[in-house]
This record gives C-alpha cells, sequence and structure tokens, in this order.
C-alpha cells in the first residue's frame, strides 16, 4: 500500500522561499556595503558567487525534498 502525503510534500518550500528573500537582501546589502566603502571590492567578488551557489543548490534541495509534487518546484 503506497501512502501519499499531501500535507507535508512541500514541508521545505516556505523555507527555501525564506532563504531567497535573505540572500536577495544579503546581496543588496553586500553592495550596498561596497558602494559606501564599508568592504572593499576584492571581498565582493569573492562572496557573490557563493551566494549565487548557495542559491541554485537551496533550489535543487527544494525540488528534490517536494520530488515533483507540488506547484512551487515546477516555477
Amino acid at each position: 500500500m503506497e501512502t501519499t502525503n499531501t500535507a507535508g510534500a512541500c514541508g521545505g518550500a516556505n523555507k527555501c522561499k525564506m532563504v531567497g528573500g535573505i540572500l536577495v537582501i544579503v546581496f543588496g546589502l553586500l553592495f550596498l556595503a561596497k558602494a559606501l566603502g564599508w568592504v572593499s571590492a576584492d571581498t565582493v567578488n569573492m562572496v557573490w558567487p557563493i551566494l549565487v551557489i548557495v542559491a541554485g543548490a537551496g533550489k535543487l534541495c527544494r525540488c528534490k525534498n517536494c520530488a515533483g509534487g507540488c506547484a512551487s518546484c515546477a516555477k
């Protein structure tokens, strides 16, 4: 007998959306800090690719956890 957990199919989707929003804020703060001279351009050039990788990994994880069982994975 196969059971389907429809209520928890996307348990991590809301958390992933929050992480995505936090990453956008961090990007903005990072570039603002650079513009204000609080951090060097070298620091920004090192950090922003890491943030892109983290965002991509988060999206992959979210869709892996959903296993195609929700609309948020189709986006």
